[in-house]
């Protein structure tokens, strides 16, 4: 039903579908953390319609049915937190009144447009159940909806512990699954190529560097072999050689003396 009130958090209320859900009501529970006054605390309105009038030259009118009779009424726009989510909530009017406890004319009287009364700085920490609905020209306009504050039911205190939650640490169900969906299946990465590590120039310049090296090494470390081997070789062959020439020497020095002997006893006979 559309006059059903639901509960909801702040991070079910930033899911609300602006144009579908205008007129519906909503309860929860939060807490103020911060006051938005970057276009003061009140704001010219029309008595009967109290929408905000325009100053044409001579009076304040109002646009939309050209009434001539304003007063100032409040706008108040909040932060509000409940651990889920952070949202703005403006308070006009009657409601802001209920809340802050005095009429804007008594705070007109002590404070500027532009300053923050204590009355509202104050409301920082205070926790509070409303019924709110979208606010849909704010909402319009900024990337998370606004609403506006149509019942105060409940006043819970100032609060010790300030809710933590920050807009930065969200990743909603929308964002988590369109990263789900792009993400590749068990199925898929069973097929795909093995990954291949990209490295920097630097990288293939050392590497480059190390592998010279290391061949460098193995040049050295071949021809200290080769040297080793050569020179055990060598040795081996010298020394058979001598012996070789030294056997042959001995050999026809034998025959030398052999060939003597026959010639002196050929010779004496």
């Amino acid at each position: 039903m559309q006059n059903e009130i639901k509960d909801k958090t702040l991070l079910q209320l930033k899911e609300v579908y602006l144009f579908k859900q205008m007129d519906h009501r909503f309860r929860c529970t939060v807490t103020i953390t911060k006051v938005v006054l970057d276009q003061g605390w009140y704001y010219p309105a029309c008595k009967s319609y109290k929408t905000r009038v325009r100053f044409d030259g001579l009076t304040y009118k109002c646009p939309s049915y050209g009434c001539l009779t304003s007063e100032d009424r409040y706008k108040i726009p909040l932060m509000e937190n409940d651990d889920t989510y952070e949202l703005e909530f403006i308070l006009f009017g009657e409601t802001a009144q209920q809340l802050i406890g005095r009429p804007v004319t008594r705070l007109q009287a002590l404070y500027d447009k532009h300053d923050i009364p204590t009355e509202i700085s104050s409301l920082v920490g205070q926790k509070y159940t409303f019924i709110v609905k979208i606010s849909s020209r704010k909402s319009a306009q900024n990337e998370d909806p606004s609403f506006e504050v149509l019942k105060i039911i409940c006043q819970m205190g100032k609060q010790i512990c300030m809710p933590t939650f920050r807009k930065k640490q969200l990743a909603t169900s929308s964002e988590l699954s369109v990263l789900s969906s792009k993400s590749p299946t068990s199925s898929t990465s069973k097929n795909l190529a093995p990954l291949i590590p990209i490295k920097s120039k630097q990288g293939f310049k050392e590497e480059k560097e190390i592998t010279e090296i290391e061949l460098m090494d193995i040049d050295q470390t071949q021809l200290d072999i080769d040297n080793k081997l050569s020179l055990g070789k060598r040795p081996h062959q010298s020394t058979t050689h001598m012996e070789t020439i030294l056997h042959q020497s001995d050999n026809d020095d034998t025959k030398t003396r052999e060939h003597m002997r026959n010639t002196n006893k050929r010779t004496r006979q």
